[in-house]
């Protein structure tokens, strides 16, 4: 925004701008451009990059971040390139928290070389990080809790190794349904859509990637990792083959929930909260992150691989300028942040009165900064060819595609299709890693 106007994150947004111009005595003339095909993500950032006058600051998606750090068009953002050029990033200082570190460092292949910027001075990966819905009022009603809401908090915030959110919770919790695909009038334990296989899968905690000491990751072949990798599919499977979970369109997913249809929603970002239609619901929703493997699991908010995030442009002139900006930009965001909580979100119940809401949108945002939160997107980078066509090559499957196929057929394919491609898996993965090292 320009100016003040009658939206409080619009206005919090339009403070810290201010007060980032002014400590820089400079602002940022931006320019919107129109790159929605990923086939034209490199030709964009390639165009872009030989005009007279190349933008500094790029903010796109993750797929063609990571396509243009891999062809050598973005700058190294943990390098120094002299005095000129001072590198004044500051990941790890006194406002770290604002940065998703561990989202900027799963988006590498190696961690001396950083090419995405991802925090709160853009928090779209916030915003499309994948979280669990709930309907809070009628769990406190089923399961006859006055305090039904803070069980669940409890849950997230206060775990013990034998209560905890976990998929296992969340399996009991459903249980207690009894939806059938026959009755419309049903209330399902949980609606989702196919989409959410990934969701529940890179929210667990597990790791389909093992890190040397570079940064640099394969497959796993660890016999116990893979276990657990395989024992996560089963639970899955039971899942989503309960009468108790619907698997549903888009629309009707929310219809279903809004109307008070079901007790859990999945594969949601956060910002659908944005929508007054939470506002409007009979009941009061909540929103949590996804439940873990097990209990001693760290939180992993999954973020969308179309979540847009910020590099600086290799051909770009001003990188000091750059980095300041985004440094700056970050440092200032803190109030932008909770008036988005606050009032971005369109809960039923205000965010200021119920603190512990906001202690696990805290958690959330947190676990977006210290999760793992885009190895998919190497997955299918290490399964696809670089040139953004999207043709495979070989016979390399997704772990998508491992997933889809084990919950759609009811039979868990993962240690099969795994120990026949992991080999071919990781060399493909060592070629990308030595194209991206290469630059």
């Amino acid at each position: 925004p320009d100016d003040y106007t009658s939206v409080a994150v619009d206005n919090a947004v339009f403070e810290r701008n201010s007060r980032v111009i002014d400590q820089l005595g400079f602002a940022i003339e931006w320019m919107e451009t129109d790159v929605s095909s990923t086939t034209e993500f490199l030709p964009h950032f390639e165009s872009v990059s030989m005009a007279d006058t190349p933008p500094d600051i790029v903010v796109n998606q993750h797929y063609g971040l990571i396509r243009a750090a891999v062809q050598g068009l973005l700058y190294n953002l943990r390098e120094d390139y002299g005095n000129y050029e001072e590198n004044l990033f500051d990941f790890d200082g006194a406002d770290s928290d604002n940065w998703y570190k561990n989202l900027m460092e799963s988006a590498t292949l190696n961690k001396d070389k950083l090419y995405i910027a991802a925090g709160d001075f853009l928090f779209d990966s916030l915003r499309m990080s994948y979280n669990v819905f709930v309907n809070a009022d009628m769990f406190a009603d089923l399961f006859a809790l006055q305090d039904g809401m803070d069980y669940l908090y409890d849950l997230v915030l206060n775990p013990t190794a034998d209560d905890a959110w976990t998929y296992d919770k969340l399996k009991e919790l459903t249980d207690i349904l009894g939806g059938s695909a026959n009755d419309e009038n049903a209330i399902y334990g949980v609606v989702s859509t196919v989409s959410a296989y990934r969701s529940f899968f890179y929210s667990s905690g597990l790791q389909i990637f093992d890190y040397d000491e570079t940064g640099a990751p394969s497959y796993v072949t660890d016999a116990e990792k893979k276990q657990n990798l395989h024992n996560y599919i089963d639970k899955m499977i039971s899942l989503y083959s309960s009468e108790n979970y619907t698997i549903t369109t888009v629309p009707l997913r929310s219809e279903a929930f809004h109307n008070g249809n079901a007790l859990f929603m999945t594969d949601q970002f956060l910002a659908t909260l944005e929508g007054a239609n939470f506002l409007n619901m009979d009941n009061a929703a909540a929103v949590l992150p996804y439940p873990k493997y097990d209990a001693s699991a760290e939180y992993s908010s999954l973020v969308a691989d179309n979540a847009c995030s910020g590099s600086i442009l290799y051909a770009s002139q001003n990188f000091r300028m750059a980095t300041a900006y985004l440094q700056l930009m970050t440092e200032e965001s803190d109030d932008v942040r909770y008036q988005y909580f606050d009032q971005g979100l369109k809960l039923k119940n205000n965010q200021s009165n119920d603190s512990r809401q906001v202690e696990v949108l805290d958690l959330i945002h947190d676990a977006v900064s210290t999760s793992n939160p885009l190895p998919f997107l190497f997955d299918n980078l290490a399964s696809r060819n670089l040139t953004g066509t999207g043709n495979t090559s070989g016979t390399a499957s997704t772990i998508y595609d491992i997933l889809q196929n084990s919950v759609e057929s009811k039979t868990n394919v993962f240690s099969s299709f795994w120990d026949s491609e992991v080999t071919a898996k990781n060399n493909e993965l060592q070629r990308v890693i030595g194209i991206f090292n290469s630059k």
